[in-house]
């Protein structure tokens, strides 16, 4: 499977779709691509604090799509639905993202739920 991405547009064997952020990291895990997306791409100044986002895009930001190009899932958070984000991809496999309110989670790759969280702060 051929993955590819530039700004918000992703490209799967060819299969162009358009994301609602910018995509950071793209790749294809076991049949299906993973894209951690960037909402803060169009921020001019570093954001230091979570009341810093308050105001920001609300929405999930790890993403799953088939080979097809169809959403299959957006990754939970690990403190519900909250100011939050994934800011990086520190394994592949297993998936494991770090997120900004400092947690470590391993996230099922076929459901975007989380398997385990360790909080690291």
């Amino acid at each position: 499977m051929k993955v590819n991405f530039s700004g918000k547009s992703l490209e799967i064997d060819g299969r162009s779709i358009e994301t609602r952020w910018d995509i950071q990291e793209a790749f294809e895990v076991g049949g299906k691509v993973i894209a951690l997306l960037d909402f803060f791409a169009t921020i001019k100044q570093p954001v230091l604090h979570i009341r810093e986002i308050r105001d920001l895009p609300k929405g999930r930001n790890l993403h799953c799509f088939s080979k097809e190009g169809a959403l299959l899932w957006e990754a939970e958070f690990p403190e519900g639905d909250g100011p939050d984000y994934y800011y990086s991809v520190t394994s592949r496999v297993p998936l494991v993202a770090n997120s900004f309110s400092s947690y470590r989670c391993e996230i099922d790759p076929d459901t975007g739920k989380i398997l385990r969280r360790q909080f690291y702060k």
